[in-house]
């Protein structure tokens, strides 16, 4: 049987993948060709043990061996690999691609719930400041009270359906990522009272419960559900404040895909002859 190489371009760009195939135990030498220069990748006998019809199979994974970086999205890379009788030879391969990735959608989701229904809460008399919700507290000054902040604080994988893992769809150059997680958000209420704090904290719950059913539940993330909250104050540093911290974990379907942007080869035959002493030549049908 004559060698063949196949390669795949990683979608992170940078990595091209190489399946080499061969009946010949002796002789392997896996180059790589770019520009002027010429890269010995591997020279021996053959690194793998065949199976049940003498048949060799390598995966070699080209991170940019022996120039300490990954290969250059800007150039191209031929690839040969030879045995004692066979040499055969890959087309010219670019290792670019830019990345769109499809992200988890839901802090933002949680954040607007939480702020829409602290601001619709009808609130005691006395409490005369809505809090303002946001992503992270202030880095410098004294933050006005009452305020709410909410932080992502665990993305855990919990399952993954049989059968399922990173499915990938070669003509579009689009893979998706389904499986089951659990998420956790750190909600913390700072007040100047603790009735304030106590009133605000239990709003959360309420909040997060209220769109289990008409937000979570609808966007597949209501496999289950719990909150905890702790409560504890700060008086040592002035102006204090009395802070509880509110848990809401949910479990339910993560989702996250990756589109690249190169184009995809769905087949290709090569035929290379080299003669001794001589550079090879290539014809390559698409």
């Amino acid at each position: 049987m004559a060698n063949t190489i196949s390669y795949e371009v990683i979608p992170t760009g940078g990595i091209i993948k190489l399946t080499l195939k061969t009946t010949e135990a002796t002789g392997w030498v896996l180059t790589r060709l770019w520009g002027p220069n010429r890269d010995i990748l591997y020279q021996g006998a053959a690194p793998v043990t065949p199976d049940a019809t003498g048949l060799y199979t390598w995966v070699f994974l080209d991170i940019g061996d022996n120039t300490n970086l990954p290969l250059d999205p800007t150039t191209a890379y031929m690839y040969q690999f030879a045995t004692t009788n066979f040499t055969v030879a890959t087309p010219l391969i670019t290792p670019a691609c830019a990345l769109t990735i499809e992200m988890d959608p839901y802090l933002p989701i949680i954040m607007r719930i939480i702020e829409a229904g602290v601001t619709s809460t009808l609130r005691p008399d006395s409490f005369r400041e809505i809090p303002t919700v946001q992503v992270a507290l202030p880095l410098t000054g004294v933050p006005r009270l009452p305020i709410i902040s909410v932080t992502p604080v665990l993305m855990q994988q919990t399952k993954v359906p049989i059968g399922n893992g990173v499915n990938t769809d070669y003509q579009n150059n689009y893979y998706s990522i389904y499986e089951q997680v659990k998420r956790r958000y750190s909600v913390s209420v700072f007040s100047k009272s603790t009735e304030e704090r106590d009133f605000y904290s239990t709003a959360v719950v309420v909040i997060f419960k209220s769109a289990l059913i008409s937000v979570l539940e609808s966007m597949g993330v209501n496999s289950s559900h719990s909150f905890q909250i702790s409560y504890t104050q700060d008086v040592e540093n002035e102006p204090g404040f009395y802070l509880a911290e509110v848990s809401l974990e949910f479990e339910g379907g993560f989702g996250a895909g990756i589109t690249t942007s190169y184009g995809p080869v769905t087949a290709f035959d090569t035929t290379v002859t080299v003669e001794p002493n001589s550079e090879y030549t290539e014809n390559v049908t698409f």
